[in-house]
């Protein structure tokens, strides 16, 4: 007979709020067991628990757009030539870049747990 898992979903739970809250991804929680690892797995798909985690991303990435934004008018002008043969802008554009896609796809995220009938 197996032995039954000790993982109870509030252990599981707490597990996977403190990986979000550590930055830890799921993948890289190599110490937890299988049975966490899959109870963590779905947690992180249940629209209760995964709105609110990318609220606060999408909220941590706007601030980092508003950060790239001045820098970029910055460098822009202090760039000399504007926007040719200026590495330091040419960085920024692609961060800025970067932070626009993410922000359009946790939008498109939420949308989709919208429109989840799962998400009461």
């Amino acid at each position: 007979m197996l032995p039954l898992p000790t993982t109870t979903l509030y252990q599981a739970k707490k597990l996977w709020i403190n990986s979000k809250q550590t930055g830890i991804k799921d993948c890289d929680i190599e110490d937890a067991s299988v049975t966490n690892k899959i109870l963590v797995s779905q947690l992180s798909r249940d629209p209760k628990i995964k709105k609110p985690a990318l609220e606060e991303d999408l909220k941590k990435y706007e601030a980092k757009l508003k950060e790239c934004l001045a820098k970029r008018g910055e460098a822009y002008v202090l760039g000399g030539d504007g926007w040719h043969d200026n590495p330091a802008f040419e960085a920024l554009e692609a961060e800025y870049d970067f932070l626009m896609s993410r922000i359009r796809q946790i939008k498109n995220e939420l949308l989709e747990l919208r429109r989840s009938p799962s998400f009461i």
